[in-house]
């Protein structure tokens, strides 16, 4: 599960600086493909464990992730 988590805040990462670009400098692509990842694998999650389990991952991480 570790992996897991790890995985979730290495896309929300990703996430994050691909919106920062589309703010400065209209950079679509790059924030379309981070936030299809983070759909895709919030999709998985769900499937594996559940719904529930996705809110507490994302309390958790909310607040940790921010890089800028």
């Amino acid at each position: 599960m570790e992996n897991v988590i790890q995985n979730y805040k290495d896309l929300l990462i990703e996430y994050e600086y691909a919106s920062k670009l589309f703010q400065e400098k209209g950079l679509m692509r790059l924030l379309f493909c981070s936030m299809q990842n983070l759909a895709d694998f919030e999709k998985a999650f769900i499937d594996c464990y559940s719904e529930n389990e996705l809110m507490k991952l994302q309390s958790e991480l909310e607040g940790i992730i921010t890089i800028y």
